[in-house]
C-alpha cells in the first residue's frame, strides 16, 4: 500500500501540473518527502535485517527482525497522519469538525497499520518483538521526516553519509543537538 500511496500521489502532482496548476511546488515537496519517509525506513529496516540475521517463526530466511512490512505501514501512517493534520489545521475552522476528522484519520491510519503488524504475525512471519520494533521504528522515521521538512519545530534527522574508509564500504551518521 506504501507504493501505491506514493504512486498516486506522483500522478496527481504530475498531472495537476500538467494541467497548468502553479501553485504545485509544494505538493512535489510533499511527495518526494513522503517518498524520502519510505527510502529512510527502507534503508533502516534492511540494515538492522542483515546485521540481526534472526530467523522467521516459519524457517523461511533470517530475515525476521524486524517487521519490514509493519514498519512500512507505520511509516506511511504516522506520516500520513502528520499531512493530514496539518491540512486540517489550515483549512477546517469548526473545531468539531477537526477532532471529527482527527479521530477518524488517526482510526483508520493507524488501524491499517496495526492490522498489518498483527497479519506478519498470523502468517508466521514475525515475532510479536518483530512487529513492535518495526512499528515503533516506522512511526519515528515517518513522524522525524515529516517534522524535518514541514513541522513548526523543524526537528533535524541525522545527515547520512555513504563511503569508502580502505576499501571497505561505510555508513556515517551525524546528529545535531
Amino acid at each position: 500500500l506504501p507504493s501505491i500511496v506514493l504512486g498516486g500521489r506522483v500522478l496527481w502532482a504530475v498531472g495537476n501540473n500538467l494541467a497548468g496548476d502553479e501553485s504545485m511546488s509544494g505538493e512535489y515537496a510533499r511527495t518526494w518527502t513522503f517518498a524520502r519517509a519510505l527510502m529512510y525506513n527502507y534503508l533502516a529496516t534492511e540494515l538492522v535485517k542483515n546485521v540481526v540475521s534472526r530467523p522467521r517463526p516459519d524457517g523461511a530466511d533470517n530475515k525476521s527482525f524486524f517487521s519490514g512490512h509493519t514498519s512500512s505501514a507505520f511509516a506511511t501512517s504516522s506520516y500520513l497522519y502528520r499531512e493530514i493534520d496539518d491540512m486540517r489545521d489550515r483549512s477546517i475552522s469548526d473545531a468539531t469538525s477537526r477532532d471529527a476528522l482527527k479521530v477518524l484519520s488517526f482510526s483508520v491510519l493507524y488501524g491499517w497499520a496495526g492490522y498489518v503488524g498483527y497479519s506478519r504475525m498470523q502468517d508466521n512471519k514475525h515475532y510479536l518483538g518483530d512487529v513492535l520494533l518495526g512499528a515503533a521504528v516506522g512511526t519515528l522515521v515517518g513522524n522525524l521526516v515529516f517534522g524535518q521538512y514541514f513541522g513548526e519545530d523543524n526537528e533535524q534527522l541525522p545527515a547520512i553519509g555513504l563511503g569508502m574508509i580502505e576499501d571497505q564500504p561505510t555508513l556515517s551518521l551525524s546528529f545535531t543537538f
